[in-house]
């Protein structure tokens, strides 16, 4: 109770110290004189893209709408995967458009995830209370659907039958392919070009670690040698047959075909 009045004292003396000074003024701040654009708060600062489309939007907004004007803008991040209109227009009355940043899923690719800056590029038009630039982070995650399930032979590094492994197709890129709980418990990436029935191991760990030479990689083996001399890796009649080399830094542990039959 005694800290409560203590702090009632002290309010007061502060409002008559203040009512009994003819200094103190407010002055508000002048607003610009111009059409006040900026990018809103609500805009995201990160956004997951869908994979199937080829734009996305982002908002901008102005205080003062009583005239149709094109508002210049930049983009710049991205290394060159995203593109954006050189201005964009607010029609008489209109408060609030959006910008179309184009991109290209296939040649973004999977989990690329990268900054973009978008800003008004005319500093006449802006506003000190709203953002003249904006920043989000971007990229295409790459999700998967279940297509077969079946065996994988190893014959390299390893050895032996490994029955009832998954395969995945990419719900985003349909060439894209993955066998899951491959070798040591990882993801068995390669793409699969369904028209020919080529295929290419990706460049990839194994999961294990050698006692000596450390991380085991698995690549394949057209790719590693820079040539298809020695064979390619293929589909047929429902057997996958991956030409693969297993390697670390120091050289190669065994190259050569393996299968991974469909049931």
């Amino acid at each position: 109770m005694k800290k409560f009045l203590t702090y009632l004292l002290g309010a007061a003396l502060l409002v008559g110290s203040a009512s009994c000074s003819d200094d103190l003024e407010y002055t508000p701040g002048e607003l610009p004189d111009n059409a006040q654009v900026y990018f809103p708060s609500t805009n995201a600062t990160n956004i997951d893209l869908d994979g199937t489309k080829t734009s996305f939007e982002v908002t901008i907004t102005r205080n003062v709408t009583d005239e149709a004007i094109t508002v210049p803008v930049s983009l710049t991040g991205g290394n060159g995967l995203y593109t954006a209109p050189a201005s964009v227009a607010f029609a008489a009355g209109e408060k609030t458009t959006s910008i179309a940043i184009a991109y290209k899923a296939e040649e973004i690719g999977p989990d690329n995830y990268m900054d973009l800056t978008i800003a008004i590029a005319d500093e006449t038009l802006i506003t000190p209370y709203g953002m003249s630039q904006y920043t989000i982070r971007v990229g295409i995650p790459e999700t998967w659907s279940v297509k077969y399930t079946g065996d994988y032979l190893y014959s390299q590094f390893l050895s032996g039958d490994d029955p009832g492994l998954e395969l995945l197709q990419s719900d985003i890129y349909p060439n894209r392919w993955k066998i899951t709980n491959w070798g040591y418990g990882v993801d068995f990436c390669f793409t699969w070009d369904q028209t020919t029935d080529k295929i290419v191991v990706d460049d990839q760990l194994l999961g294990y670690n050698h006692p000596t030479y450390g991380p085991v990689q698995v690549d394949d083996l057209a790719h590693y040698i820079g040539s298809s001399a020695m064979g390619e890796s293929y589909f047929e009649d429902g057997v996958f047959y991956f030409n693969v080399v297993y390697y670390v830094s120091a050289g190669e542990f065994g190259y050569g075909y393996e299968t991974f039959t469909l049931k």
